[in-house]
């Protein structure tokens, strides 16, 4: 799901809020459960390196082990703010979550909302509550 922040971005294209649910790229490296807190940080790092301007600075807002759905999971909240003439939005909030299904590879859970349409952020929150593992 995702919806459009901004028609026309600086930098080309739209800028959007989005949630985004799948399994892990194979680009990050996985061995397991142990591994959970350093693929999250891993994958945001990689998200925010890929599809943020290049002097967006993000800080870690709260990370901690959870579960979803019966099944051991890693959720790691930033926050990045970023400046782009142009752009609508300076600051944006950044939800990764990894999630051990017991298969190869785990499920992912990301939300970027951008700060200029909070109102985002109780969907997000509505979507977190009820992520489900289908096994």
């Amino acid at each position: 799901q995702y919806v459009v922040v901004q028609e026309q971005a600086p930098s080309g294209g739209q800028w959007i809020g989005n949630l985004l649910i799948g399994d892990l790229t194979s680009s990050v490296p996985y061995g397991g459960e142990g591994d959970l807190a350093a693929t999250t940080t891993a994958l945001s790092d990689l998200l925010i390196a890929s599809y943020y301007v290049d002097d967006a600075q993000a800080v870690v807002v709260n990370e901690t082990a959870v579960t979803i759905d019966g099944h051991p999971g890693y959720f790691m909240h930033n926050e990045l703010t970023f400046s782009q003439a142009g752009l609508e939005t300076t600051r944006e909030k950044l939800i990764v979550v990894v999630v051990d299904t017991g298969r190869a590879r785990p499920g992912v859970f990301w939300a970027s909302i951008p700060y200029n349409r909070a109102d985002l952020n109780s969907g997000m929150d509505q979507v977190y509550g009820s992520l489900q593992v289908n096994d």
